[in-house]
């Protein structure tokens, strides 16, 4: 796994990912909660990447309704000692969606991904990794290379980590030091904390600034189906792969 080269990748972007945990919604709090999600990004108009752990079909309706250019992605947990089966999963999911004629091209995760899954989601057109936290210390680009015309794609914060996020304010700037720099910043708003009112409020306010600086002409958004397809233009170029017999894209 590589760093992909600056001039890859789409530059001054904020992408938003949503994993909505698999959960029984008895109470209706599920549904209300994704209303809300999507009311929130409706009146930013940003369309966000919903990792669903579940084929649930009224939640891709939801979404679909809400705004045309929403990404449905598949989303799972990857834990110790469970690799196997959850590849197994992931893969029958993969397929039933496609005989929905539902194309997905994103795997939003927890954990990580084994290399022997590679070649698997490529054939059924996954392009986009998404999970992990990166060390904005480090970098600004949390944007990973794997094989295959693979990317993987790290979270720059995550709301259910209260400890990262801190005070609104600390949050837009970190935003804005990133977008400065010509990085790309991902919003990563997973598990249980999508549920909180307190994530809809910090979120309501951060899209509200991403608004703001949109319309300065200091940022774009960006859905990680859309990147996926700006790093495949960029990086240019196909490669051979024996384990599919034909061309995969890849990063230069």
């Amino acid at each position: 796994m590589r760093l992909l080269p600056p001039s890859n990748i789409p530059q001054r972007v904020f992408a938003l990912s949503i994993d909505l945990p698999g959960r029984r919604d008895s109470d209706g709090k599920g549904t209300r909660v994704t209303e809300r999600l999507l009311d929130v990004c409706r009146r930013a108009g940003v369309a966000a990447t919903w990792g669903l752990h579940c084929t649930a079909s009224q939640q891709q309706q939801e979404i679909a309704r809400s705004y045309a250019d929403h990404e449905i992605a598949i989303a799972a947990n990857f834990v110790a000692g469970n690799s196997t089966e959850m590849n197994r999963q992931v893969l029958e999911r993969i397929d039933e969606l496609h005989q929905r004629e539902a194309r997905v091209s994103t795997l939003v995760v927890g954990g990580s991904v084994g290399q022997q899954l590679y070649a698997s989601l490529v054939r059924r057109g996954i392009r986009i990794v998404a999970g992990g936290v990166v060390d904005i210390a480090k970098t600004s680009m949390p944007v990973r290379t794997l094989r295959f015309g693979l990317w993987h794609v790290a979270a720059t914060i995550d709301l259910a980590d209260t400890a990262a996020t801190g005070r609104d304010w600390k949050l837009r700037r970190k935003l804005d030091k990133i977008v400065d720099a010509g990085g790309l910043f991902h919003l990563a708003v997973g598990g249980e904390a999508a549920y909180a009112d307190s994530t809809c409020r910090t979120l309501e306010r951060l899209l509200d600034h991403v608004v703001r600086q949109r319309q300065r002409g200091r940022m774009t958004a960006m859905t990680m189906a859309q990147l996926a397809k700006a790093f495949a233009t960029r990086g240019g170029g196909y490669a051979q792969s024996i384990l599919r017999g034909g061309n995969l894209r890849r990063a230069a």
